[in-house]
């Protein structure tokens, strides 16, 4: 029982396309917002992580491995590329980093892509291993992969052609998401709540601290001095990491519906999940988060926001395009 838990809530998002970087501060008030749909690609509707970079919004098709669509016009997005999964098992994860896409299998094992011309993405590199991934986050040269019973890997990527495992840990963890940030891996680790891994020493990553008391954790992101994580109960926790030996919660809001998916841009933080549609929190005052926006929706697994667009990946919809529009 203890594995099929963490699987059935297995639909997440990957690791923050943002490698090696958090996410800076906006404007101390943030008004009211409303987002208005104003684009869709409907043709893979089994989507589950999306990640944008520039004019490409890169989408994981779960059988159908990594399709590139030109979201230049929202209004008209396009598919232009397409990396196609080659095996039975599904793809999970995806990250982005410079010229190279990361497409983890679930059952074990990564691609890396070079999508330096996005019609025509190629493999270039894959790394093996019969370890379970659920997410995948790249930060200079190394991937960190965040495989539920078998904890955390840090594979180096430096020769994208030749990856290879030079770290790992795996004593009592069951990782479900993972952000890194610096010298530090920031892990959702289910019943053993929020942890902070030094990985200064990639060979050797080690705990320094922990928090449990945010409960059942299904995903992670970090800006500033910040963790903000989505908990089992339907909470937003938000964690003072600022001493990462340790972290303490400042401030929660509850209720937010079956949310499993989390964007940090400045002071706002979306959230999406099971039939639930979207939320967007206020996160200005760390004590007193503010739910102050929103829409209904389906069971949107991916979400991304860049500009003034929030993008989601929608379980029988595919990609659709929102307008951020504030009163």
């Amino acid at each position: 029982m203890k594995f099929l838990v963490p699987v059935l809530f297995s639909f997440l998002v990957v690791a923050n396309l943002l490698a090696c970087r958090t996410l800076t501060s906006g404007n101390a008030f943030a008004p009211k917002i409303n987002l208005v749909k104003i684009g869709s690609w409907e043709e893979s509707p089994d989507i589950r992580v999306v990640k944008v970079v520039g004019r490409y919004a890169y989408v994981l098709d779960s059988f159908e491995g990594l399709k590139i669509v030109d979201v230049s016009d929202p209004v008209n997005p396009r598919k232009v590329g397409q990396f196609k999964n080659k095996i039975s098992a599904a793809v999970m994860a995806l990250d982005v980093s410079g010229n190279f896409a990361y497409v983890a299998n679930f059952e074990g094992g990564f691609k890396i892509a070079d999508i330096s011309n996005p019609n025509k993405p190629k493999q270039i590199g894959r790394f093996d291993d019969k370890k379970f991934i659920e997410d995948i986050f790249v930060c200079g040269n190394y991937a960190y992969l965040a495989g539920l019973q078998d904890g955390l890997r840090i594979v180096d990527v430096s020769h994208p052609a030749k990856p290879r495992l030079v770290g790992k840990m795996t004593d009592k963890m069951y990782t479900n998401s993972i952000f890194v940030s610096g010298h530090y891996a920031y892990l959702a680790d289910w019943e053993n709540g929020f942890k902070i891994i030094d990985v200064s020493n990639p060979v050797a990553p080690r705990q320094i601290g922990q928090n449990i008391e945010v409960g059942f954790v299904h995903q992670v992101r970090v800006d500033g001095d910040y963790a903000y994580v989505i908990s089992e109960e339907a909470r937003l926790v938000i964690i003072d990491i600022k001493n990462p030996t340790q972290p303490r919660i400042t401030g929660q809001i509850n209720k937010i519906g079956s949310m499993r998916n989390l964007y940090v841009l400045g002071n706002h933080i979306y959230v999406t999940g099971r039939d639930d549609g979207m939320r967007i929190i206020d996160v200005s005052n760390p004590f007193k988060p503010v739910l102050i926006g929103g829409v209904g929706g389906d069971c949107a697994r991916g979400l991304w926001v860049a500009d003034q667009y929030v993008f989601t990946a929608d379980m029988g919809i595919g990609l659709t395009i929102y307008n951020i529009a504030k009163n």
